[in-house]
């Protein structure tokens, strides 16, 4: 594993699965259980988003995305809030914190 220390704008680390095929990793954290403010990104096989929600009381929250399953999400939540006439801009994209439930401790994508 190794950090990208702000080098890489896309990437927070390059890591190595057990099998020993690399991907990137691009960190998210949240504080409260909102909205998810993140821009649609470039689909790469090898690019995951681990989403941490992290509570003042509670235990730290993980939500593993591919980055085909982070713009799904993104697009998901776009259609929702047009059809519902939210004030949606899809320069800032995100989510609703409920859209990254079903990704919830889903570390076995990381190794798919």
């Amino acid at each position: 594993m190794a950090f990208t220390y702000g080098y890489c704008p896309r990437v927070d680390m390059y890591v190595e699965s057990p099998n020993g095929v690399p991907f990137m990793v691009d960190v998210k954290g949240l504080s409260i259980h909102t909205f998810w403010p993140i821009k649609h990104c470039l689909e790469d096989k090898d690019l995951y988003f681990i989403l941490v929600l992290v509570p003042e009381v509670d235990n730290p929250r993980y939500f593993i995305l591919s980055s085909r399953d982070l713009n799904a999400e993104i697009r998901r939540y776009r259609d929702y809030a047009l059809k519902k006439g939210l004030n949606y801009k899809p320069e800032w994209g995100g989510f609703n914190c409920s859209y990254a439930l079903p990704y919830e401790d889903r570390w076995d994508a990381l190794w798919n």
